[in-house]
């Protein structure tokens, strides 16, 4: 009886199921090619861009500041959290990049990663709440492995990282029920918020709005509340210090417009799975970006928690006013001050100014519901098992997983059509043709036409590959400095460079250079897609047969 009853609290018990359930859903949507970095999935879109950062990196020697690559752009060279490509794996890996094989990238491996993370970090929160059972721990893994704005993320690995937002809260728990000492709290706090800031910004930003209601709820029932700002100034001072040799004030473009545009429908927590009554809401189309159903499942349990647990709310809110007021705060962040629900505008307001430097960072308001929604989930999930009979909570909650289940089938059903793809770009056969290329010089700079991603993100994973250096990149923050560009264009076809034109595709003349080297018989149009490029190289000896495009010589 006593190895039973040790069990069934044992934390190696809990977190084994819930790496168990994780590595089961792993098997469920990943080829191993997928993860192993191989398919179409890594050829195009954000992935091929968060690839190609570092493969650039990776090829590049090591720079002050540490995250900086100048075989992007250079002298000047791009700082790598700028192409969401995981800075903190890839300063894991970098050390490494003369071993590995040729071409090898961390994202298929760290989407197995997110699942078991999100596992253990869902586990975690669910046992930091008092609630320690096995069965406890399948619940929270499994309804975090199944929530849809994790899961629709697959196609941008960095922010898929939802684990740390789980942490977060379960740090604000442990802080406030143990409780910790405030050098222990903002200790962790800011340990965790380096790492949130090392996979991708946004998810640093969430750690630090938890840890902002941890900092309000300390002050509000501490009487010494010199040591809970003392413990703060410290952990944020380290966290700044950090920014520094990092890069991330080394002088890239960080601001940019859509606030009103990449928010939250309002109407999306209930709308967008396959057994809900509307679709996802795009009203302004960037609303993609606000995706947070809920899940029919939990849609239906929050009800009964509300109502097992109609003695508590009172008291839990009174306990907790800043973790109220943050996440209120978030929703109206999340929502914009254009704020919609379904088709309708109903209810604006300006910006004010002062706030334009956060607004313009973190344009993509509608991913900051993703606190809210995690905590709506654990606190409606403690409800039932504290306050529901066990064998009725588990019936409750089996109907309700295998409806979140049915509901999140659209995302899952997407993740497997896109990771089976196999790949269509021969990089090794664009290698062949262009051995003599060591750098590829692009007209126009990125940011200096209208939207025209794809060629760029194709031509920096082909630099990646080939180990060349680019002269520009995609980034969804480009420095838009184009005039001199614009006016003058490259003069001159260099030798060792591959100068690539967009210039028929966007509608400007061509640079006196590629005029120069048409006349010379050194370039060739190729259609990638429906974009047209003219490639130019000294080397009339170039196989342009060999690259898997239709490349026709220019007159």
């Amino acid at each position: 009886m006593k190895h039973s009853s040790s069990w069934r609290t044992s934390p190696s018990a809990a977190y084994g199921l819930g790496a168990f359930l994780a590595l089961l859903l792993v098997a469920w949507l990943f080829p191993l090619s997928f993860l192993l970095g191989k398919g179409f999935f890594f050829e195009f879109g954000d992935p091929a861009q968060h690839v190609s950062g570092w493969l650039l990196y990776a090829a590049d020697e090591w720079r002050w500041p540490l995250l900086v690559t100048q075989r992007i752009a250079p002298p000047d060279g791009l700082a790598i959290f700028l192409t969401d490509s995981i800075p903190l794996a890839a300063l894991l890996f970098k050390p490494l990049a003369g071993v590995l094989p040729e071409g090898f990238h961390y994202f298929g491996l760290w989407q197995a990663f997110n699942k078991l993370l999100q596992a253990l970090a869902a586990v975690y929160l669910i046992r930091s709440f008092g609630l320690r059972h096995p069965l406890h721990a399948v619940v929270a893994a499994a309804f975090a492995l199944l929530w849809p704005a994790h899961l629709i993320r697959v196609t941008h690995t960095a922010l898929a990282t939802h684990g740390f937002i789980l942490i977060a809260i379960a740090f604000y728990v442990r802080a406030r029920s143990k409780p910790w000492s405030d050098a222990k709290a903002f200790g962790l706090f800011a340990l965790l918020s380096l790492g949130a800031l090392l996979v991708h910004p946004y998810l640093c930003a969430m750690v630090l709005a938890i840890h902002g209601a941890f900092l309000i709820d300390r002050l509000c029932d501490r009487p010494k509340r010199h040591m809970a700002l003392a413990a703060l100034v410290v952990s944020c001072l380290a966290l700044a210090t950090a920014l520094i040799p990092l890069g991330y004030l080394s002088g890239g473009q960080t601001r940019s417009g859509g606030y009103d545009i990449y928010s939250m429908n309002l109407a999306s927590p209930f709308c967008g799975g396959k057994l809900s009554l509307c679709g996802p809401m795009n009203t302004t189309g960037g609303q993609y970006e606000g995706f947070n159903n809920l899940g029919l499942g939990l849609l239906l349990l929050i009800p009964i928690a509300l109502w097992a647990a109609r003695k508590e709310v009172v008291p839990l809110a009174k306990r907790s006013p800043g973790l109220i007021l943050v996440a209120l705060g978030l929703v109206v962040y999340a929502a914009s001050n254009m704020m919609w629900l379904g088709p309708y505008l109903i209810f604006h307001y300006e910006v004010p100014q002062r706030l334009a430097p956060l607004t313009q960072t973190f344009r993509a308001s509608g991913r900051f519901f993703w606190p809210v929604g995690y905590l709506v989930l654990f606190f409606t999930l403690c409800a039932l098992l504290r306050h529901v009979a066990l064998r009725w909570a588990s019936a409750l909650l089996a109907c309700a997983l295998t409806l979140q289940g049915i509901d999140a089938l659209p995302q899952i059903t997407s993740i497997q059509q896109q990771t089976e793809a196999p790949g269509v770009l021969d990089f090794p056969a664009w290698q062949r043709a262009l051995a003599d290329i060591d750098h590829i010089e692009v007209f126009p700079r990125y940011g200096c036409v209208a939207s025209l991603d794809a060629p760029y993100i194709f031509l920096q994973l082909l630099a990646g590959h080939m180990q060349t250096t680019i002269s520009t990149a995609y980034q969804p923050r480009p420095d838009q400095r184009c005039a001199a560009e614009l006016r003058n264009g490259p003069t001159e076809l260099q030798n060792g460079t591959l100068l690539v034109s967009l210039a028929e595709s966007v509608k400007l003349p061509e640079p006196p250079a590629v005029e120069q080297a048409t006349d010379q018989d050194q370039c060739r149009r190729l259609t990638i897609g429906t974009v047209v490029l003219i490639a130019c190289t000294t080397n009339k000896a170039t196989d342009w047969d060999q690259i898997g495009f239709p490349a026709e010589p220019v007159r």
